[in-house]
């Protein structure tokens, strides 16, 4: 079921909404990032991912970015929770619909903080689908602009 997109915390016009972009960096990190800076370019502020930025390594399945702030897995996701609490809204990038561990964690910390999730495209679980805001107008609400760009770069990236 497709939610309507909650307005922000902070009202702050068209422009300059800050977001946390989440999703799986192992599965499509270029995808992720091109997502990112889309949104960027429709006024928002994206407080993580930061621009560019690269994948500098992995371990177990944890994949280390250059603007990590530490190289304690806890630390660089406690780093993100703190952005989180700063945003107005969490884009989650996930074109398979899949969403991974540390994904998951993330959107229920939003719950928690009462923090919106938007998405593209729903999640395969019914459970998180259930709990965030998903498809392209919720999107078009909330972020604004060229949506159909933002598809089209979504689509264009989908994992088999």
């Amino acid at each position: 079921m497709k939610r309507s997109a909650p307005k922000p915390a902070s009202p702050q016009g068209p422009l300059g909404k800050k977001v946390v972009i989440i999703g799986s960096y192992r599965e499509d990190l270029p995808g992720l990032l091109a997502f990112s800076d889309l949104v960027r370019r429709q006024g928002c502020v994206v407080l993580h991912p930061p621009p560019q930025v690269h994948k500098v390594g992995e371990s177990s399945g944890f994949v280390r970015l250059s603007c990590d702030p530490s190289p304690d897995e806890g630390q660089v996701q406690r780093a993100v929770l703190a952005l989180i609490d700063r945003a107005d809204a969490v884009l989650l990038y996930n074109p398979s619909g899949r969403i991974g561990i540390s994904a998951a964690l993330e959107v229920g910390y939003c719950l928690r903080a009462r923090k919106p999730v938007l998405a593209l495209t729903a999640p395969v679980d019914v459970t998180l689908r259930s709990l965030i805001h998903y498809g392209p107008a919720v999107l078009r609400e909330f972020v604004g602009g060229q949506i159909q760009s933002i598809q089209e770069d979504h689509a264009h990236h989908t994992i088999g």
